[in-house]
């Protein structure tokens, strides 16, 4: 069900809560995935470090085909299908560098991500935008909460800031291609 939208520079970010979801399980999902370590990047000043390769397991593909759903009524699109996707453990004192979701992949509409485990002070979702013509960036902020996604366009910057806590914060992500 999405629970609201903002318009960022006329940028939708469209946000909502899935309450029908284990997040448990998909941490001790996610977990095990992070125990034998199939990082994407092995370099740490990498982005894609904190990120996994995952396989979809039933409640991955539940959260994905709940979002997929909300989406579709929510902006009109007829179909929804998944490009890609990969779970993301930031551990403490890790943070999550700028990047955006294949910028380069003009088969994929948007970019989401799922928050299943979020200790407090685990980090903050930045989003930034450069206007033309302007010297300084823009910056739209949300503290993420267990259950939330947020779907945003695949080519829209973001970082997440330093997890403080003493846990892992555990998110999936991936991206839709949508008409």
């Amino acid at each position: 069900m999405v629970i609201g939208e903002e318009i960022l520079f006329k940028i939708p970010l469209i946000f909502g809560k899935l309450d029908n979801i284990n997040n448990q399980e998909i941490v001790e999902e996610t977990l095990k995935i992070h125990d034998i370590q199939r990082r994407v990047s092995d370099d740490p000043s990498h982005t894609s470090y904190e990120d996994y390769d995952v396989d979809l397991f039933p409640e991955f593909e539940k959260v994905v085909s709940n979002i997929a759903n909300d989406l579709m009524g929510h902006t009109g699109y007829k179909e929804c299908s998944l490009q890609g996707w990969w779970a993301h453990i930031t551990e403490p004192d890790q943070s999550t560098d700028i990047h955006a979701h294949n910028p380069d992949d003009y088969e994929s509409t948007c970019g989401f991500v799922y928050y299943a485990r979020v200790p407090k002070n685990a980090g903050i979702l930045k989003f930034r935008w450069e206007q033309p013509n302007e010297t300084t960036a823009q910056l739209y902020s949300i503290t993420p909460e267990e259950g939330q996604y947020i779907v945003f366009p695949r080519y829209l910057s973001h970082y997440v800031t330093r997890n403080i806590s003493n846990e892992y914060r555990v998110s999936l992500s991936g991206d839709f291609s949508c008409f």
